[in-house]
This record gives structure tokens, C-alpha cells and sequence, in this order.
């Protein structure tokens, strides 16, 4: 039996910086919720590395899946050929939907 070839994982800088100030406006205002909200990203990461298809696209190629408990969307294109996948943005959904694609 022919294992699976493993995706990897790549994060933008603009995903980047976003859940870095996510991380700290949580950290802000209550002691360890910024480490909560690193978790269920992390375990979102998880389950899109195990399997990206599994995601529908939603624009342009760009698939999306919410994070447990927050209001944030994970917003990445997976390359098949290469088996790659990039996190594009790391997306507040009380922001402007027009700018989640950007």
C-alpha cells in the first residue's frame, strides 16, 4: 500500500503578522486566551496539512475554513503538482469581505 505524499505548509507574511496581532490583542484582554487562539489555529493547520482538498474553493482558488471558537477565517491555495499549500491569510470576519482575498 502506497503511502500518501504529505503536503507542505507555507505562511505568508501577511498570515503571519496577522495572527501575531490577533495573538496579542487576545493576550491583551485575558491572560492565556492569546495561547487559546494559537491552538485551535495550530490544530486548524493540522487538519488542512492532512487534507487540504477536503476544503471547497470559494474564490479564485482559494479555499477557506473557519478556526474553532474565534471569529477567523484560514484562507490558503493548495498546489496539487507540488503538493504544497500556502496559508494567504489568517482573515477577522468582522473585516471587510472584500479584502479577504487580497
Amino acid at each position: 500500500m502506497a503511502s500518501k505524499k504529505k503536503y507542505s505548509l507555507t505562511v505568508s507574511l501577511k498570515a503571519e503578522k496577522e495572527l501575531l496581532n490577533s495573538f496579542d490583542w487576545y493576550e491583551a484582554q485575558q491572560e492565556n486566551l492569546g495561547n487559546r487562539f494559537l491552538l485551535h489555529v495550530l490544530e486548524k493547520l493540522n487538519k488542512i496539512a492532512e487534507d487540504p482538498l477536503y476544503y471547497p474553493i470559494k474564490h479564485n482558488f482559494f479555499r477557506e475554513t473557519r478556526v474553532v471558537s474565534f471569529p477567523f477565517l484560514i484562507i490558503f491555495r493548495v498546489n496539487e503538482e507540488k503538493k504544497a499549500i500556502r496559508i494567504v491569510s489568517v482573515f477577522h470576519t468582522a473585516q471587510n469581505p472584500t479584502k479577504k482575498y487580497k
